[in-house]
């Protein structure tokens, strides 16, 4: 079905509607497929300089379209399109509101959009209900007056939007002609999608509008709306809530990341699909198989749990640095077969994996390989190792892929590394020069910072300076807490005393350089690269 007949049968009522009309006719829910709260600074103050502009030059304000569906259960309406213009209107209200009330005047004419009233029973309902627990509490606390909220949320993009639109409602002298504004001079064209329309037709639409839904977002509702019995509907809501209460880098795990982790997931488990039809694939999948969703999204949680391992390992061995390392550095693609050994493997195949996964990343990109050609080797790899646990066959498969030595040396020899990487790659050297033991008792990791010997910039004290040298690997050391930063830019004389008190023996054997030039930068590096040759290799 195309998207202009969808839109024609799913579509039948187009209905413009100010604002003020819209709140007052219904209430609202954000359906658990939605994504939470998701507006930035820039979003923020884009939505504030249009409805203050239309209200300082008494211009009506033209919002847009929302698209909403009537529910089964409660007669609200969900919000399919329309989540973060809805929701920051109903914030402003709030705090317009509280405002009001703390300068002393009524606020009556403002609560019936916030609040509706059941005649007969005289129960207040929310006009908007939001289902992810955080955002549900921001606007809680602003509702009741409190702006004390639990630390974790101080970080929630919702309580961000709501103390910059407060700061923006304080300076406003007629908040309440602010609020009627926008209740009866901001409209909006009303799309409702009949009960039985096909919520997989509306994600076609609002795709085509360029909303496009993440395979996450997709698949989260295709799990909640097949649950059919209670008890199954609430377990999958659970296990999904679980999910998405994870947290990665100190954040809650977004929607881009859980898709990214769902077509790992895939590649480790069925097979290679790209990513715009990973959510197909996943569909078609769990039509087939007698596989229940809350079964789906238990498998699903376990499988992040590992998979975030992979990302932040919490003990400090030479793998969890690894990991670490592969995961500054960008290399993703070798996560699938970490993933399946470490899900159904033993120690010693992770470990075995993990020396594949990071001598293919670092060779096939120093020696500017194609990387397709790696994620199809470790998704392949990935499956096969789930079904037959045989590391041997990968680690001899591997072995036939890797670049060889001679070109691997001459590109670290030749080309400029980026920081990252270069900081691996002597982190690597370092280790095997002393031993693990030895390298636990010192700077590791994020404590490590990577030195120029000849540095960035061109001072007197350098007149042999060269740009086109700086960034390669001869030129390239690592230092710790301990290095004088001070003397940076210094000429190598002075910086070399600092390099003979350091705690790395990477960065000592530099004190027995007496100058610094081409020759000295070429040759070490052609050492180095023989040395990293020796330790990324199968």
């Amino acid at each position: 079905m195309s998207v202009h007949l969808a839109i024609e049968k799913f579509f039948p009522e187009l209905k413009p509607l100010s604002v003020g009309e819209l709140l007052r006719g219904d209430c609202f829910r954000i359906p658990e497929f939605q994504r939470p709260y998701a507006w930035k600074e820039q979003q923020i103050d884009q939505f504030w300089e249009d409805i203050s502009d239309g209200y300082r030059s008494h211009n009506p304000l033209f919002l847009g379209i929302m698209v909403f569906q009537r529910t089964d259960r409660d007669r609200d309406l969900e919000i399919i399109d329309g989540h973060q213009r809805l929701c920051t209107i109903f914030a402003m209200l709030l705090i317009t509101r509280k405002l009001v009330r703390e300068r002393g005047g009524p606020t009556d004419s403002l609560d019936h959009y916030i609040w509706k009233i059941n005649l007969r029973s005289e129960r207040e309902r929310e006009r908007l209900v939001l289902t992810n627990p955080d955002d549900s509490r921001v606007l809680e606390a602003l509702n009741r007056g409190d702006e004390s909220l639990e630390e974790r949320l101080a970080e929630n993009r919702l309580n961000k939007a709501c103390r910059r639109l407060m700061d923006k409602l304080r300076r406003e002298e007629d908040l309440l002609g602010f609020a009627d504004f926008i209740l009866n001079q901001v409209f909006v064209v009303k799309i409702l999608v009949g009960e039985q329309g096909d919520p997989f037709l509306v994600f076609e639409v609002l795709n085509a509008r360029g909303l496009e839904l993440t395979c996450w977002d997709l698949l989260k509702n295709r799990l909640l709306g097949v649950s059919r019995v209670t008890s199954e509907r609430e377990r999958t809501r659970e296990l999904i809530n679980s999910i998405l209460n994870k947290n990665v880098e100190g954040r809650r795990v977004e929607p881009e990341f859980l898709t990214k982790f769902l077509r790992h997931f895939w590649l480790s488990r069925e097979k290679r699909v790209p990513k715009p039809k990973l959510y197909k694939e996943i569909n078609n999948y769990l039509a087939r198989q007698d596989i229940t969703p809350s079964a789906f999204a238990s498998e699903l949680l376990t499988e992040l749990e590992n998979y975030l391992d992979l990302i932040e390992p919490g003990d400090d061995t030479i793998e969890a640095r690894d990991l670490e390392d592969l995961d500054t550095c960008g290399f993703e693609q070798g996560r699938p077969l970490l993933m399946a050994v470490k899900r159904v493997g033993t120690e010693e195949d992770f470990i075995q994996a993990l020396k594949i996964v990071s001598t293919l990343h670092v060779r096939y990109h120093v020696c500017d390989k194609n990387p397709n050609e790696l994620e199809r080797f470790f998704s392949e790899s990935a499956i096969s190792y789930r079904r037959e646990r045989n590391m041997e066959s990968i680690r001899q498969r591997a072995a036939q892929m890797l670049p060889p030595d001679e070109q691997f040396i001459d590109s670290l020899v030749k080309e400029d590394l980026s920081t990252n990487l270069a900081k691996y790659l002597l982190r690597k050297v370092e280790e095997t020069r002393q031993g693990p033991e030895a390298l636990e008792e010192r700077p590791i990791g994020s404590k490590l910072e990577l030195e120029h010997i000849m540095p960035k910039k061109r001072s007197g004290e350098w007149p042999n300076h060269d740009p086109s040298l700086v960034n390669k690997l001869g030129n390239l050391t690592l230092i710790g807490p301990n290095y004088n930063r001070r003397v940076r830019n210094r000429g190598f004389e002075i910086k070399r005393q600092q390099f003979q008190d350091s705690e790395l023996a990477i960065t000592r054997e530099l004190a027995n350089f007496s100058s610094w030039g081409r020759e000295e930068i070429e040759r070490r590096g052609r050492a180095l690269a023989e040395e990293i040759a020796q330790i990324f290799r199968i």
